[in-house]
C-alpha cells in the first residue's frame, strides 16, 4: 500500500506524546523560519506534547538556539535541542581522549573545537579524529582527505564525525559535509562514532532528554 498523504499535522500528532523533529528544511530554508511547520509544534506544546529538536549541527545546542533566533523560529515551538556537537563532545569526554586532530572550518565551528577538553594536535600526536566538516567544502570533496584517513587507519584512530549528514543544499548547491569523510573512513575499515541523525546516538541522546522534560520514562509508542 502507498502511504498516505498528510496535508496537516494535527490528526498524526495527537497520537504521540513527543515528537523529535529535524530543524533544517522541517522548522526553517536554512534562512527564514516555516510559520506553519512552527505553529503546528507549538499548538502541539500547548496540549501538553513535548518537542525536542534533533540537529546534526555540529556546534553546541547553545549555538543552535541561536541560529533559530537568527531565523526567526521561535522559542514556543520546541522544549529542548539535541544537537550533533554535543553529542559529539560527550563521546569524546566518555572516551577520555587526551589529544585529538580536528578536521573542519575553524571558524564556522569554533563552538564545538573550543569545547573539546583534549588538547588539539597534528595527526601523528593525535588519539583520535573529531571531524565538524571540510575545511572549504566548496573546493574539496572526502578524496581530499585520502590521505590524512590511511594515515589515521594504519594507527587505528577512531572518527569522531560531529555531523552524519552527507551533503547539504545551500542555496541549490550540494556541499559535502563531515558525513561524507567518516563514510570514505569507514570504507577503508575505519572505526567511525556518528554522533547524530539516523544513527542511534541521536536518538539515544532525545529520547533522554524526553525522560528528563517529562520526569518519566517515555512509552516509545508515544514518540
Amino acid at each position: 500500500m502507498s502511504p498516505p498523504i498528510l496535508t496537516e499535522a494535527r490528526d498524526l500528532l495527537s497520537r504521540y506524546d513527543v515528537v523529535f523533529c529535524d530543524v533544517w528544511g522541517v522548522v526553517h530554508d536554512g534562512l527564514t523560519a516555516y510559520a506553519a511547520a512552527c505553529e503546528a509544534l507549538s499548538r502541539f506544546r500547548a496540549q501538553g506534547g513535548t518537542v525536542v529538536l534533533v540537529s546534526n549541527a555540529p556546534v553546541p545546542q547553545a549555538q543552535v538556539a541561536r541560529m533559530l533566533v537568527s531565523r526567526a523560529v521561535p522559542d514556543k515551538a520546541y522544549d529542548a535541542i539535541v544537537s550533533s556537537g554535543d553529542i559529539a563532545l560527550a563521546h569524546v569526554i566518555a572516551t577520555k581522549f587526551q589529544a585529538v586532530y580536528c578536521i573542519g572550518p575553524r571558524d564556522r565551528d569554533s563552538a564545538l573545537f573550543d569545547k573539546i577538553p583534549a588538547r588539539k594536535t597534528g595527526l601523528a600526536e593525535a588519539e583520535a579524529i573529531v571531524c565538524s566538516g571540510l575545511t572549504d567544502d566548496r573546493t574539496e570533496t572526502a578524496e581530499s582527505y585520502r590521505r590524512v584517513l590511511e594515515t589515521a587507519l594504519a594507527r587505528r584512530m577512531p572518527f569522531v564525525c560531529a555531523n552524519p549528514d552527507l551533503v547539504v543544499e545551500v542555496n541549490g548547491a550540494l556541499l559535502p559535509c563531515a558525513g561524507a569523510i567518516g563514510a570514505l573512513y569507514e570504507d577503508l575499515g575505519g572505526r567511525v562514532f556518528w554522533a547524530g541523525k539516523p544513527h542511534a546516538a541521536a536518538y539515544a541522546a532525545a529520547v533522554a532528554e524526553a525522560n528528563r522534560l517529562r520526569g518519566v520514562a517515555v512509552d516509545p509508542e508515544r514518540v
